[in-house]
């Protein structure tokens, strides 16, 4: 069982006893109290109603939730609202026979009406103002047609539906069915077992009816690992204190403000394979194969990037010219499993540099763990590529990258750059999308 599946269980239990104890209190006055000459008083009921309805919060939850499965500020308030009026009410008006005893008659309507006008404010801003799922990852912008809009929100509201321990990546994607690419909920899981999970999950968009996402499952996929073992893109580079642990370059920035050229690669791959975040500057910096200095690196739930101040001496030229100054593509919806890319692979590596594969993923919409030499780290917004073959119903996917390839260059068919390879496993690759590099250091491709 799942923390998040445990604390709910724990809150319903909580919830389930404080209404047993309310109806409990209220038997008793009612059924034994009449016998020893005790009656239930104004403050008491008031007390008991505020404590089944606690209950009741923690029971049902989704009480106090938007459209959106987020817990929603206008509902609370109005939850409450309804709740303080119940309150008053019992306590002044308990042991009164009519209402006009109690004192407030004359704006008994304007009570009622106040409550409901809250309740239908508290619609008008959810339908509104809702209309994207709060809980999305800010740094995920919706850059893609409606249906991708539409799928990340069917994410968003089955959230719980996903939280099982075999599965390890959560996105929006595109599947073959019978023939034809549809938009879907790609899962990727760490073993074959999906027995009871849906094929299929409800949205309900603020506005409009609720429909159906496909799901995608994709089985036995491995925690991508982190893939470390000429100054050029694909060039061998290594941290003169590991020298047994390689990666690749990928591209040359540039500081503006500095005018200092880098080289970029992975922060692992400094660190031969660890996870360990440098969190900025490297004081002293450390001499780095063939030439240059490690300057710079960082590794967080967003970046795993590392930049190598170019000696000099040292000429850096693109492999493919037309790569040179441009700035890093965005990704859509569209681009899945459409958009050819080639991944300037390890040249050390004995394997052919240049591999082509598809976009099956262009933004993990939940993190990813990616396995490191001293345990594993989560990373977000990853992109997912992949060699992908067809038949049918039927599809299978070869990985793009091996051994030595972390920080290799994705860039598509019109050499535009996409992404920084981070990890691998026999089925995908995972980089990281070149702007947001690019925006966390400060620099431009040079």
């Amino acid at each position: 069982m799942t923390k998040n599946s445990k604390d709910s269980q724990l809150l319903r239990i909580i919830g389930f006893c404080l209404i047993i104890i309310g109806v409990g209190c209220l038997l008793f006055y009612l059924l034994i109290g009449r016998f020893i000459r005790l009656s239930i008083s104004p403050q008491d009921m008031a007390v008991i109603f505020f404590i089944m309805m606690l209950g009741m919060a923690f029971i049902f939850p989704q009480l106090l939730e938007d459209r959106n499965k987020g817990l929603s500020t206008m509902r609370i308030v109005v939850f409450m609202m309804v709740n303080l009026i119940c309150l008053l009410l019992l306590k002044l008006g308990w042991d009164q026979p009519t209402l006009k005893s109690i004192g407030v008659d004359q704006w008994w309507m304007g009570i009622i009406a106040f409550v409901f006008g809250a309740k239908a404010t508290q619609a008008y801003f959810e339908s509104n103002l809702a209309k994207i799922p709060p809980s999305l990852p800010t740094s995920t912008a919706v850059t893609g047609a409606p249906t991708d809009q539409l799928i990340q929100m069917a994410i968003d509201q089955n959230r719980s539906t996903f939280n099982k321990p075999n599965i390890t990546a959560v996105m929006a994607g595109k599947m073959f069915k019978q023939g034809q690419l549809e938009d879907c909920i790609t899962v990727h899981l760490s073993d074959t077992q999906m027995t009871g999970y849906p094929t299929s999950v409800t949205v309900r968009p603020a506005q409009g009816d609720p429909s159906t996402v496909d799901v995608d499952y994709i089985t036995d996929v491995a925690t991508p690992k982190a893939l470390n073992v000429i100054f050029t893109d694909g060039t061998n580079v290594s941290n003169v204190a590991h020298a047994g642990s390689t990666g690749t370059i990928c591209c040359k920035l540039n500081n503006p403000s500095k005018n200092e050229n880098y080289a970029l690669t992975c922060n692992h791959v400094m660190n031969a394979g660890s996870g360990f975040n440098n969190a900025g500057p490297i004081d002293p910096p450390q001499g780095v194969q063939p030439a240059g200095s490690w300057v710079w690196g960082m590794r967080t739930d967003d970046l795993d990037a590392a930049l190598i101040k170019i000696d000099s001496t040292i000429t850096f030229a693109y492999n493919i010219p037309s790569l040179k100054g441009k700035q890093p593509r965005t990704l859509t919806g569209s681009d899945m499993m459409t958009t050819d890319v080639t991944m300037a692979g390890n040249s050390g590596s004995g394997r052919p540099r240049l591999v082509t594969g598809k976009i099956t993923n262009y933004s993990s919409l939940l993190p990813i763990d990616v396995g490191y030499t001293d345990g594993s780290q989560p990373l977000n917004n990853l992109i997912v590529l992949s060699q992908v073959t067809s038949n049918g119903n039927s599809t299978t996917y070869v990985t793009l990258s091996g051994s030595g390839d972390s920080g290799a260059l994705i860039y598509d068919q019109n050499n535009n750059p996409i992404a920084m390879v981070v990890a691998g496993n026999l089925q995908f690759t995972y980089a990281i999308p070149l702007s947001t590099i690019l925006l966390n250091t400060q620099t431009i491709i040079a």
